[in-house]
């Protein structure tokens, strides 16, 4: 069984406990009417969910590092998540997507909330990414990638698939403009906030944490790093943070709040 048909299975029976059939039938439609006004973004990345900082890198693992041995003294942040690494695989990669659409309840309303809206959640793959530092990526055509060639850790996978999602909710939400800087500060503002990207305890063993405003300090750097590997906003990135900070650092929907992991 493929990771598709595993997801599709999980999809189908939650569908099945919790919407009849012609308002499944509705929201396909509806649907597919969003997917028309969006096909002029079809292979345009919205977000390319990276390692963005220097206390972000993971460094690449050896079979000590993947077993939890990793005697390495490294300063850095990757040296301190080095015990939680794991070799990267396509096997692990799929298991943990495929755990995550199974279990996170997180993941899950943000999907519920994006069908109440119109649209199926994106399709989903694990496949090697060409950028060293990237975890994952979103387009509306595509739908989500996660990075199976990337040394990682479940945990990671996890807030990347819902980093994703979180962008592909914001494109069938609002109708994001990929060329529009301030569009993409906002979504990524959101992203960090609701992924658990930003995870006190994580972040820790970064070395990126703080007793004061961490969340917030968190969400700003990572909003600004992932603006700064686009091109077309990498001169404008702490701008477009900047400017849109305020509404977008606050907005939660469809949470009510900052989610817990």
């Amino acid at each position: 069984m493929t990771i598709s048909d595993s997801i599709k299975n999980i999809l189908l029976l939650k569908n099945n406990n919790n919407n009849n059939n012609n308002n499944n039938n509705n929201k396909i439609k509806e649907n597919n009417r969003i997917e028309n006004e969006n096909d002029n973004y079809d292979d345009v990345i919205i977000c390319n969910h990276k390692m963005n900082s220097k206390n972000e890198e993971i460094a690449p693992t050896d079979d000590d590092t993947t077993n939890g041995n990793n005697n390495n003294n490294n300063n850095d942040g990757g040296g301190a998540l080095n015990k939680y690494v794991r070799k990267p695989t396509n096997q692990m990669c799929r298991e943990n997507v495929e755990k995550t659409f199974k279990e996170d309840p997180i993941l899950q309303f943000i999907i519920k909330e994006m069908m109440k809206l119109g649209c199926l959640p994106p399709v989903i793959t694990c496949e090697p990414c060409d950028s060293l530092d990237a975890l994952g990526s979103f387009t509306p055509k595509k739908g989500v990638i996660i990075c199976d060639n990337m040394p990682t850790f479940p945990l990671n996978i996890r807030n990347t698939v819902v980093h994703e999602f979180v962008h592909a909710y914001d494109m069938c939400k609002n109708k994001l403009n990929p060329f529009n800087c301030e569009h993409l500060a906002c979504t990524e503002i959101r992203a960090a906030n609701l992924s658990g990207d930003c995870k006190w305890q994580l972040e820790a063993l970064k070395k990126n944490f703080g007793v004061f405003n961490h969340q917030a300090e968190c969400a700003k750097r990572r909003a600004i790093g992932s603006l700064q590997s686009n091109p077309n906003c990498k001169d404008v990135a702490e701008m477009a943070v900047n400017k849109v900070w305020e509404k977008c650092n606050k907005d939660y929907y469809p949470f009510s709040n900052i989610p817990r992991i």
